[in-house]
């Protein structure tokens, strides 16, 4: 009795948890693109809310129905961190630029979306894919490069969290400058700007080699994989290896559709169908329509 209790308590406060970030994450959206009309400045993050809604709505299913799998939990927590990233980027945005003195805490406000995109990326980009599909890592060997990710991560959002000016801004605006209100005058020293430059340069290299990891992770646990799990990874596998093909849409084509955040939202509905409902659909048959389909399209 005690622990059915425990389980229904646990139960309990995961979902709470989820429809607590689900639902904000609705009303972030939605404030979002209120603002985002209003100031009728760099409509096209409305594209990217796509992508971070759809890991909102995906994670939530996969830690409702899987919640020992932190996939559905770096899915979820990421997505969030992004919208907030955004709702607070367009709330300065409208409080400082648009309409100046219009909204309580404006200032405020533009300091979240200079660091919250470092958590939501290590948590998108590297760490769910390290533990897709299972929630397992490939082997213990592995978590050295997650407690590096989660520390690195953890530095570059404190540099960027008080780092002054607007380096890391990413809500910008056309009629001013939004700058870090809780940038640190320290940080202006002849030490620390040195500091900063030096990490404006790393974290690309560092990128690079952390997604390079990452996708030998995929690669290893890809090859060593059977039967369900190789079908799940496929799906993941799929999602990554059309978004080159979307950038080159992107910038070839029609630099003004933003194909890669569309091709993105495609991540999530992938993790979610190999967690939820993997025999739901067959993904070698779509892998190989999309190629003919392809080929006829360019053709």
């Amino acid at each position: 009795m005690q622990e059915r209790g425990v389980a229904g308590l646990n139960q309990r406060a995961v979902t709470a948890s989820v429809w607590l970030l689900s639902g904000s994450s609705l009303l972030m959206v939605s404030a979002t693109v209120v603002f985002a009309v209003l100031s009728t400045i760099h409509q096209q993050d409305l594209v990217d809310l796509l992508f971070f809604s759809s890991c909102v709505l995906v994670g939530s299913l996969v830690a409702l129905h899987r919640p020992r799998n932190v996939v559905g939990w770096y899915m979820l927590g990421g997505g969030f961190g992004f919208l907030l990233m955004t709702f607070s980027g367009h709330y300065a945005l409208y409080g400082l630029i648009t309409r100046p003195g219009s909204l309580p805490g404006a200032n405020v406000m533009a300091w979240p979306q200079t660091w919250l995109w470092i958590p939501g990326s290590a948590s998108l980009f590297l760490l769910l894919p390290l533990y897709f599909p299972s929630g397992r890592l490939p082997s213990p060997r592995w978590s050295w490069l997650t407690r590096f990710i989660i520390v690195a991560a953890a530095l570059t959002a404190v540099l960027a969290a008080i780092n002054p000016g607007n380096n890391m801004i990413q809500v910008r605006s056309d009629q001013g400058t939004i700058v870090n209100p809780l940038g640190v005058r320290a940080a202006e020293s002849a030490t620390l700007v040195s500091i900063s430059s030096l990490v404006n340069v790393t974290i690309p290299v560092s990128e690079f080699v952390l997604l390079g990891a990452v996708a030998v992770s995929l690669v290893v646990r890809f090859t060593r994989s059977t039967g369900v799990e190789r079908q799940q990874l496929k799906w993941l596998t799929f999602s990554i290896a059309g978004l080159p093909v979307a950038i080159f849409l992107e910038q070839i084509v029609h630099p003004h559709v933003s194909f890669a955040a569309l091709w993105l939202v495609t991540i999530p509905i992938g993790v979610g169908i190999a967690i939820l409902k993997h025999n739901l659909y067959d993904i070698d048959l779509i892998i190989n329509r999309t190629l003919v389909y392809g080929a006829l399209s360019a053709s």
